[in-house]
């Protein structure tokens, strides 16, 4: 996205990044543990989510040719192949989607991800491991399957008038 971007510093180890990010899991664990439940809307029984339709294969092109030219560690293919071979690939990828939205169940290889500390600014000090926060990588195929959900879980709130007129964080649109 253009920003500056500075190397940590050798000075910090794997282990000191662990050990912040869990205390401060910790932290925020123990500051919320007497909080009451949140309030939730009451969501009319007539309105089931319904199952999953199919996913087909011009979605998955679709989604696949949209996707930008980055992959994680553990992605099997760079993404700019994925996408040269989408037509070859597209019949394998709804398959296991398919299999995936059917059963309710993803490949534990979908549940990893690689941890990067990344500075929250450029300019900050590099040797304290409060000024990092943890970004997480995810695979691309996994990415994919996200977004095929989030696509019919959208249209499944909208449909239903479901969606909040105010939203205080990220909003998504389909």
């Amino acid at each position: 996205m253009g920003r500056e971007k500075q190397a940590g510093s050798p000075d910090i180890s794997a282990a000191d990044f662990h050990k912040f990010f869990i205390d401060k899991i910790d932290g925020m664990r123990a500051s919320t543990d007497a909080a009451g439940y949140p309030a939730f809307r009451h969501l009319p029984e007539d309105v089931p989510l319904n199952l999953f339709q199919p996913v087909d294969q011009d979605e998955v092109i679709s989604l696949i040719t949209s996707l930008p030219n980055k992959q994680c560690r553990s992605d099997p293919l760079p993404t700019w192949l994925l996408k040269e071979c989408s037509v070859e690939l597209t019949p394998f990828i709804c398959r296991l989607f398919n299999a995936s939205l059917r059963s309710g169940r993803v490949s534990q290889s979908f549940k990893s991800a690689y941890i990067t500390p990344l500075l929250k600014k450029a300019g900050l000090d590099n040797t304290d491991v409060k000024n990092y926060r943890p970004i997480s990588n995810l695979s691309v195929i996994f990415k994919l399957l996200e977004r095929v959900i989030l696509r019919w879980l959208l249209e499944h709130l909208k449909v239903n008038d479901l969606l909040l007129s105010v939203q205080s964080a990220y909003r998504v649109t389909l």
